[in-house]
C-alpha cells in the first residue's frame, strides 16, 4: 500500500543524515500555488502523472501557460521580469525569472556565473524573447546534473555569448550587463550514489554532496517518486 504521509526535512550543510530511495516510483502530485497536493491516483511508475502535470503550476513560471491559473497569471503578468543566461561549464542556457527573485532563481539552479540581460513588465513578451534566444543562439532550455558538476566553466564563451548579443539586439537589452558570480563548491573526485549517509557537506541545486571518508554526491532530481526510508537526521 502507497503510504502519502509527508515528512519534510529541509536539507543543510552540516546536517547528518542516513537516507534510501526505493523503488517503485509513484506520482508526486502537484502545487497549485496554494499548497502541495497529492497525486489523487496514487500513480504507479511515473514521478509526474499527467492529471497532476496539468494541475501544477509549474507550467506557468516554465512557459508562461495560465490553463488553470488565470487568477495567478493577471496578478503576476505585469511584474518585473528577467531574462538571464547562466553559465553551466561549456554550455549557455536562456531562463526567465521574476526580476526580484534572479539571484535566488539562479542560485537555484546551481550556476556559478550568470548575467541578466533583458528586463520587462510583460511576462509573455520575456518568455517569447527566452524561446527566440534559445532558438537563435542555440542557448539550452534545460541543464543536466551532468554539467551542473563541471569543475571548471568557460567564462569566455558567456562573455562572447554577450558580445554577440549586444551587436544583433542592441535596442532591447540592458545598457549595463556584468556577469555575477555565485561561489559554489566544487568536488571534482566526488562518487555518484542512490541513497545519503553522512554529513551534507554542500547543496548545489539538486545535488547533495555528502561526506562519509570520501566525498559522494546523489542527483535528487533523480529519486523524485521513489519512497524514502529516513533511518537517521540530526
Amino acid at each position: 500500500m502507497f503510504d502519502e504521509t509527508l515528512i519534510k526535512v529541509r536539507l543543510r550543510e552540516g546536517l547528518l543524515l542516513d537516507i534510501r530511495f526505493k523503488e517503485p516510483v509513484h506520482c508526486t502530485g502537484y502545487f497549485d500555488g496554494q499548497g502541495w497536493h497529492s497525486c489523487p491516483y496514487s500513480n504507479e511508475g511515473t514521478k509526474k502523472c499527467d492529471f497532476c502535470r496539468a494541475k501544477d503550476i509549474s507550467r506557468l513560471y516554465t512557459i508562461a501557460d495560465e490553463s488553470g491559473f488565470k487568477e495567478i497569471y493577471n496578478r503576476i503578468k505585469n511584474n518585473e521580469f528577467s531574462v538571464y543566461l547562466a553559465l553551466f561549464g561549456d554550455k549557455i542556457k536562456c531562463g526567465v525569472t521574476q526580476s526580484k527573485r534572479l539571484w535566488k532563481r539562479v542560485k537555484e539552479q546551481g550556476a556559478r556565473f550568470f548575467a541578466e540581460i533583458m528586463r520587462f513588465r510583460d511576462m509573455k513578451t520575456a518568455y517569447g524573447w527566452e524561446k527566440y534566444l534559445q532558438e537563435f543562439y542555440g542557448f539550452k532550455n534545460s541543464i543536466s546534473f551532468i554539467d551542473k558538476l563541471k569543475d571548471k566553466d568557460n567564462v569566455e564563451l558567456l562573455n562572447q555569448a554577450l558580445t554577440k548579443i549586444k551587436e544583433d539586439f542592441s535596442e532591447y537589452i540592458l545598457k549595463d550587463i556584468s556577469i555575477h558570480h555565485i561561489p559554489f563548491k566544487s568536488f571534482p573526485n566526488a562518487k555518484r550514489v542512490d541513497y545519503i549517509k553522512g554529513r551534507i557537506v554542500s547543496l548545489r541545486s539538486d545535488i547533495v554532496f555528502f561526506k562519509n571518508n570520501l566525498i559522494y554526491y546523489v542527483p535528487m532530481k533523480k529519486m523524485e517518486g521513489k519512497t524514502i526510508e529516513i533511518n537517521k537526521f540530526v
